[in-house]
């Protein structure tokens, strides 16, 4: 069974960057929802569109940490 986790790739990303980012942050620059990115980082997540990956890969990508689509699970 694969497991979606967005907290590790964020924390690695606030690491380096040595800042956090908020919810509304991650959403304004993915294009995604506030409450769908707060939706991803607290509840279980048993769907997600591809579109929504595709968007957190571009927005890590974006902010300087390269990461592959089996960073996020």
């Amino acid at each position: 069974m694969l497991t979606f986790n967005l907290h590790r790739p964020l924390s690695e990303l606030e690491q380096k960057r040595n800042r956090r980012y908020s919810y509304a942050e991650v959403a304004e620059k993915s294009g995604l929802t506030r409450q769908g990115v707060r939706r991803l980082l607290t509840e279980q997540t048993l769907t997600i569109r591809v579109d929504t990956l595709a968007r957190l890969l571009d927005f890590f990508r974006a902010e300087g940490l390269d990461i592959t689509l089996g960073d996020l699970f």
